[in-house]
């Protein structure tokens, strides 16, 4: 028993004899910190100081690590953060303040670890709150770890985030978020400098659902984008800064079916404008930027000077152009150009009202077809032969006369189709078959179909 008592005094006194204080000084003889070590390790209580003598930093050391609270100090004396520590690491509790001495950051520290059971790092977890000087919750969110270790967000909070301004004490909001499990959650908005919004946006978990908008910074509407799920679906709107439109479209949308995606972007309109915000342009262009629809073009004096149709990037159609001070209608067929008209209006039709008549052979042989109709000049006319193959369609000839004549026949001269109306044809004469075009029917084309049994 007397060894044992023996040994522990041995070993205290040991320990008294390598156990030491360790003071600092600044060059003007100021006290700068007090520390304790045990042989060369640092441990026990220490303390820092400014060259002003007032208190920086106090806490305590462990074997050379900080164990317990540890506060710091501004110059002015005022505390400026408070932690507390095991074994190194940050766990539990801690603050921040502004050098103003108000509240700046609360929340709480925990440890992860190895698998081996040794310390990884430290996040926060619990409540985390951080404010402005003033007062005012800047976030306020609910934090845990998953199985990961890794931070993660809990049930709803808020989260805004501040342009830097000269004044380190003066903020001015940029965003403001809601979040729900860490993730964007309801509505979400970012702000100018001039404090005017600048987007407006809704989400729910994370994905963007609803209409983005989003505003020049006088207040003016610049785009609204639809969304669903998170991806953009339906109409979307671009606008200039005096308000006028400048784009228009529909994205997407989401193709139904096994393995289910969202397609390609549609159709998109745009909008061209003069400077004095006279409408210069307006025309579609599909997802292949090729002119589709509708096309219209004005001087900057308002006067229209064209309009007309696309299909697959070639004008069809009646197309009007003012040009020099005249006016003129054109006409195209699969993008080449058929006929051309200079009118008084932009709503004179390029061709006169006519009829056009046009033979289908629905015949397995070969014919030659004979027409006798009104021409332009209201005069009757006879034209041969037409010659039309099997299953071939044919444009003969326009005409302003309901009453029309023709007379045909297959090459063997097998087939005919003919009526009691007399006419001479190169010296010969061939029975014509009469046909009128009920009063009903509009002008454009009319057909004639030859079929074998005739």
């Amino acid at each position: 028993m007397k060894n044992i008592i023996l040994l522990l005094i041995l070993a205290l006194f040991t320990n008294l004899i390598n156990a030491q204080e360790k003071k600092e000084y600044y060059d003007n003889g100021q006290l700068k910190s007090i520390e304790n070590y045990v042989d060369t390790i640092e441990h026990g209580s220490f303390i820092y100081y400014y060259e002003n003598g007032i208190i920086s930093g106090e806490g305590t050391m462990k074997n050379g690590e900080l164990e317990g609270a540890y506060s710091e100090y501004n110059k002015k004396g005022q505390l400026k953060e408070f932690t507390t520590y095991k074994n190194g690491y940050k766990v539990g509790p801690f603050k921040t303040f502004w050098e103003t001495g108000e509240l700046k950051e609360e929340g709480t520290y925990r440890s992860v670890y190895f698998f081996d059971g040794e310390y990884d790092e430290t996040i926060r977890t619990g409540i985390y709150k951080a404010y402005l000087p003033n007062g005012d919750i800047a976030i306020s969110v609910k934090l845990g770890v998953n199985e990961d270790n890794e931070e993660i967000g809990i049930g709803k909070g808020i989260e805004n985030d501040y342009y830097t301004t000269d004044d380190p004490y003066k903020f001015i909001l940029q965003e403001e978020s809601n979040l729900l499990d860490g993730e964007l959650h309801g509505i979400n908005k970012e702000y100018y400098e001039n404090g005017q919004l600048k987007e407006i946006a809704e989400f729910i978990k994370g994905e963007e659902v609803g209409i983005h908008k989003e505003y020049y910074n006088n207040g003016q509407l610049k785009s609204s984008t639809t969304f669903v799920d998170g991806n953009k679906i339906g109409l979307y709107e671009e606008y200039l800064e005096n308000g006028s439109p400048s784009k228009k479209g529909n994205n997407g949308k989401k193709v139904s079916g096994f393995g289910a995606s969202y397609g390609e972007i549609e159709d998109w309109t745009y909008w061209e404008y003069y400077s004095n915000g006279q409408l210069e342009k307006k025309h579609t262009l599909d997802q292949n930027g090729s002119y589709t629809g509708n096309y219209v073009e004005f001087y900057e004096n308002g006067e229209l000077r064209f309009k007309g149709e696309f299909v697959d990037d070639d004008k069809e159609g009646e197309w009007y152009q003012f040009e020099d001070g005249e006016k003129y209608k054109f006409l195209y067929e699969n993008g080449q150009l058929v006929k051309s008209k200079k009118v008084n209006s932009i709503n004179d039709p390029i061709e006169d009202q006519y009829y056009k008549l046009k033979f289908k052979n629905k015949c397995h042989k070969k014919v030659q077809v004979a027409l006798m109709y009104k021409n332009s000049d209201d005069e009757w006319t006879t034209k041969a032969w037409f010659n039309i193959k099997p299953d071939e369609e044919v444009y003969l000839a326009d005409t302003q006369n309901r009453i029309y004549y023709f007379y045909a026949h297959s090459f063997d001269f097998k087939n005919k189709w003919k009526g009691d109306f007399v006419d001479t044809v190169k010296g010969r004469k061939y029975n014509f078959k009469k046909k009128t075009i009920p009063s009903y029917k509009k002008h454009g084309d009319h057909y004639n179909e030859l079929t074998c049994n005739n």
